[in-house]
Formats: structure tokens, sequence, C-alpha cells
């Protein structure tokens, strides 16, 4: 069970490795700056261990959620695709963990799981999770972390 929860997150999240490492970049207040702020506190906050029960399931996933969401709000034209994919995933995981109310044993028991996965595990899912990667990365000094 946690092994859905550790990889629903990485594959849909993407960033949940990202490890903070100093910032480069270049641009001012509200560009850059600001979207490499947000990767980095979303970085530090998937810096956990998978949570479990259904009330740290929900706080962890609506706040990163929310996190999101919020990077989308200042997401460079480079990765704002990635970005809205990135959210478009995250709100997946929240809808059918809600709809399971958060039981992640019923969650794992049902055919919708192998779904999400094949959503998550998708080619464009990939390619968008190795540019936001590079981007974090090259961008904002924030690289995969072990």
């Amino acid at each position: 069970m946690q092994r859905l929860i550790t990889l629903t997150a990485g594959l849909a999240l993407g960033l949940v490795s990202l490890t903070a490492c100093g910032s480069d970049s270049k641009s001012g207040a509200g560009g850059t700056d600001a979207f490499c702020a947000k990767i980095k506190a979303y970085a530090a906050a998937t810096d956990i261990t998978a949570p479990s029960g259904a009330d740290s399931l929900k706080t962890t996933y609506t706040s990163l959620q929310a996190m999101v969401h919020d990077m989308q709000k200042s997401a460079p034209a480079e990765v704002k695709k990635d970005i809205d994919l990135m959210a478009t995933s995250t709100d997946s995981i929240v809808a059918i963990f809600e709809k399971y109310n958060w039981d992640e044993t019923a969650l794992n028991a049902s055919s919708e799981v192998a779904d999400l996965f094949a959503t998550l595990n998708s080619p464009e899912t990939e390619a968008a999770q190795q540019r936001l990667n590079d981007y974090s990365a090259k961008t904002c000094g924030v690289t995969i972390g072990s």
C-alpha cells in the first residue's frame, strides 16, 4: 500500500525527489525567481516519508495539489504545459483518493488503480516530468535527489 502512494506521488508530481541546492535564477522579482521559490518550497514539502492513514493522505495530497496550482500561476512558458499536466495529474490523484474516502486499501483493490498508473506512466507524463526536472536543475538550482 505504501508503494501505491509513493509511486503515485513520484509519477504524478514529477518533482517529488527534488532537493534544493541553491538558486541560479537570473530574472527579477515575480519572474523566474518567484517560480523557482515555489519549486523549492514544493521540493521541501515532498521530501517526506509516504503518508499513511486517511487524514495524513488527505492533508499531504491536498496541500501538494494547492502548491501545484499555485505554481501554475507563475510557470514560465518553457514549462507551462508541463506544469498544467502536473496539475491535471495531481487533481486525478486527489479525485481518486476522495472517491475512496482516502482509504488506500480500497483504492488498491479497485480496478481504477491500473487506469491511474497507465496515465501517470504515459510517455507524455514522463516527458513532462523530465522537462520539469531539467528546467528545475538548470534554472532554479534544484536537482534530482537520491
